[in-house]
């Protein structure tokens, strides 16, 4: 199960594909052992109030949240090797760097954090003329050193920016 984060506030998507890390054995993964997250990926850490980014081979913004999913806090662009805690938070959302400050949330802020289910990702991807899994099948490839690291962070880029013109595109007549 995948999760949409949405700011309704701000009137943007923090992450279209969020993980869930609702177990002992989830949360003290976390996203170990992966080489990037791409844009509208995410991880939820739920219950949380503190992570450690030991280990880890990529920054994340890091987001804070009370029990009603309001931002509390958050970090931008953290590197790997650090323990962060923040009193009063019920959860965690790490996210590509960069995100929060791309979208303008702020402490404050409500976010929405919707389930969505896998079968619903597969027909947005194919909406959007890409191959569902092959943003993980990137990772992968990354991950094996087969591709230059990166490679998947910025392919997923040009998709978000590609989907951002056809949009401001849609309805317009020459």
């Amino acid at each position: 199960m995948k999760l949409r984060v949405t700011n309704p506030t701000r009137g943007m998507v923090l992450a279209q594909a969020a993980d869930i890390a609702n177990s002992a054995a989830a949360r003290s993964r976390g996203l170990l052992g992966r080489s990037a997250l791409a844009v509208g990926e995410g991880l939820w850490i739920l219950p949380c109030d503190s992570i450690h980014t030991h280990g880890m081979r990529f920054p994340i913004d890091i987001v804070f949240l009370g029990r009603e999913n309001q931002v509390i806090d958050f970090l931008g662009v953290v590197l790997p090797g650090g323990n962060i805690h923040r009193a009063g938070a019920h959860s965690v959302l790490e996210l590509p760097a960069g995100t929060m400050d791309e979208t303008g949330t702020q402490v404050g802020d409500y976010l929405v954090l919707e389930r969505i289910a896998s079968t619903e990702l597969a027909t947005e991807d194919q909406g959007n003329g890409i191959v569902p899994g092959c943003f993980g099948v990137l990772s992968l490839a990354e991950q094996y050193n087969l591709v230059k690291p990166g490679t998947s962070t910025a392919i997923s880029q040009l998709f978000n920016h590609a989907r951002k013109v056809r949009e401001a595109w849609q309805g317009v007549r020459v």
